[in-house]
C-alpha cells in the first residue's frame, strides 16, 4: 500500500511539475529525471539510489545510509523540498564538453541522453551545490537493461544556462 501511495504521489508530482513546466523535454529519459526529484523531495531514498546506474549505486546507498550527513544535513540531505522547474533535452555535442567521461560514457551504454535540469529547491542551508530557488543541474542518462538510470549530475556550467 505504501508503494502503491508513493507511486500516486510521484506520478502526480510529475503531472504537475509538467504543467508547471514553461518548457519540458519530450524524451522518454526525462521522465527517470522528473522521478529522481521527487525521490529527493519525498526523501524516498530506497528510489533515488534505483534511479541510478550500476556503477554509481553502492556509494549512493552509502550516502543515504550515512547517519553523519543525515543528521548534519549533507548534500541532498539539506534539502527541504525540489522540484523540477523545467526540463530541457541537450543535443550531446552540446553536453559532452561538461562532462569528463563522456566518451567513455557513451562506449558503455547503449544510448545515452543529456539534459538541462531547473530544480526549485528548498534549502535548509544555502552552500555552494544549493541554494534557495531555481539551480540549474546537467544531468546525463544512459541506457542500462531496459532502463534510462542516471549516470552523471552535476552543477550545470553557465555556458550552458545562459540564454
Amino acid at each position: 500500500m505504501k508503494k502503491m501511495f508513493f507511486l500516486f504521489v510521484l506520478l502526480l508530482s510529475f503531472a504537475c511539475g509538467c504543467m508547471a513546466s514553461t518548457k519540458s523535454a519530450e524524451h522518454p529519459a526525462a521522465d527517470t529525471v522528473s522521478a529522481l526529484i521527487a525521490a529527493e523531495d519525498a526523501e524516498d531514498w530506497d528510489t533515488y539510489v534505483e534511479l541510478w546506474c550500476q556503477s554509481e549505486r553502492d556509494s549512493y546507498m552509502q550516502m543515504v545510509q550515512n547517519h553523519y550527513k543525515q543528521a548534519n544535513r549533507v548534500g541532498i540531505f539539506n534539502v527541504k523540498s525540489a522540484a523540477v522547474k523545467e526540463l530541457t533535452a541537450l543535443p550531446l555535442e552540446d553536453a559532452s564538453p561538461y562532462i569528463l567521461n563522456f566518451d567513455e560514457y557513451e562506449s558503455m551504454y547503449d544510448t545515452v541522453a543529456a539534459f538541462l535540469v531547473d530544480v526549485d529547491y528548498q534549502v535548509y542551508q544555502e552552500d555552494q551545490y544549493q541554494t534557495n530557488g531555481v539551480n540549474h543541474r546537467l544531468a546525463l542518462l544512459g541506457m542500462e537493461d531496459g532502463e534510462w538510470r542516471i549516470v552523471e549530475w552535476s552543477v550545470a556550467p553557465p555556458a550552458l544556462t545562459a540564454s
